[in-house]
């Protein structure tokens, strides 16, 4: 009599864990939104004030010479900055693949056009260059990277603001662009 109340008890207590851990927990993440309170002192740059958000009419020219202006687009932005070395294309490559399937993401390589490297860009990747603004211009001016960091991605939202920066030659910050933009497509769904 004592052994099938035990056995019940033993596989009950565990269920009855999960149900109350699942109701009384939430793994909700945000993700930070920069400069929607103060923007940094740029020199050289135009005056910026907050909140900001990064301009549409910003247009880029694709690897075949088409004008593109991605900030017209209701979908999340990757931008990487091209760095030497074939790790770093790796790592890009490693974020598009992430996002095949979605058009809900688009992926961006800029300064890519003239360097050559070993490892083939995945179709998926948009190279692109700056149209009207030189790469510098569009580095510090309109992406707002900070010079003395080491990043080369930026993650921009549907509203076009900035949602985090990135050193994709450190693995475990690629990781967290794929694992923040995860979040983000969650969160706009």
């Amino acid at each position: 009599m004592k052994k099938p109340f035990i056995l019940t008890l033993i596989f009950l207590l565990p269920v009855i864990g999960i149900i109350i851990f699942n109701f009384f927990s939430s793994s909700h993440f945000d993700i930070d939104l920069y400069y929607q309170d103060s923007v940094p002192d740029l020199h050289g740059c135009s005056e910026i004030c907050p909140p900001y958000q990064i301009s549409k009419e910003i247009a880029l020219l694709s690897k075949d010479g088409h004008t593109l202006h991605p900030f017209d687009k209701k979908v999340i932005k990757i931008f990487a900055f091209r760095q030497d070395g074939d790790f770093y294309l790796s790592e890009m490559n490693k974020v598009s693949d992430e996002f095949y399937d979605t058009d809900d993401v688009g992926v961006y390589l800029s300064d890519s056009l003239e360097n050559k490297t070993k490892i083939p860009i995945s179709e998926r990747i948009i190279e692109v260059k700056p149209d009207e603004i030189n790469s510098n211009e569009l580095y510090k001016c309109v992406f707002l990277f900070d010079k003395d960091q080491q990043n080369n991605a930026v993650l921009v939202d549907k509203e076009n603001r900035i949602r985090g920066y990135y050193n994709l030659l450190k693995r475990e910050q690629t990781d967290s662009l794929i694992i923040e933009t995860k979040i983000l497509i969650r969160d706009n769904e």
